[in-house]
């Protein structure tokens, strides 16, 4: 049995699906473990695959995270949270500012609200309260 298949078997047996550099230089799944067979992945260490965040390279089509997938969607949200937070609320002050010409009130208006669900419901997710309360980051 070689060193390779000694690791792919460790890492099926714990849940893992494969291996990345810290660094994030690369990774790997189990279906091609090690492809780069160069010194180095040594390194490597045992991961779970995830879809790429916006943070990743557009042209990854995975990502090997040390947090499993919903623990990585979990750390993506609450690192969206203030950002959307401070959406809803410069909407709503364009909104109720009047700096937008009349006909673009209403998208305006509608991007408060939707800005608004969306942090409440990334709050909720997170099982956090939101910083925002109604009638602040839309129009009620």
């Amino acid at each position: 049995m070689t060193v390779k298949e000694i690791v792919a078997e460790w890492l099926k047996c714990h849940g893992f699906d494969g291996l990345f550099s810290e660094g994030g230089e690369c990774a790997c799944e189990l279906s091609d473990l090690m492809p780069c067979d160069s010194e180095g992945c040594e390194k490597c260490v045992a991961g779970y695959k995830c879809k790429p965040g916006p943070d990743d390279d557009p042209d990854c089509k995975f990502v090997i995270s040390e947090h499993r997938p919903e623990e990585r969607l979990r750390e993506l949200l609450k690192a969206a949270l203030p950002a959307v937070e401070q959406d809803a609320l410069m909407f709503d002050a364009m909104n109720r500012h009047q700096v937008v010409p009349e006909e673009g009130a209403a998208a305006i208006a509608l991007s408060a609200d939707k800005a608004y669900e969306l942090a409440t419901a990334i709050a909720d997710e997170l099982g956090v309260k939101s910083k925002l309360t109604r009638g602040e980051g839309a129009k009620t």
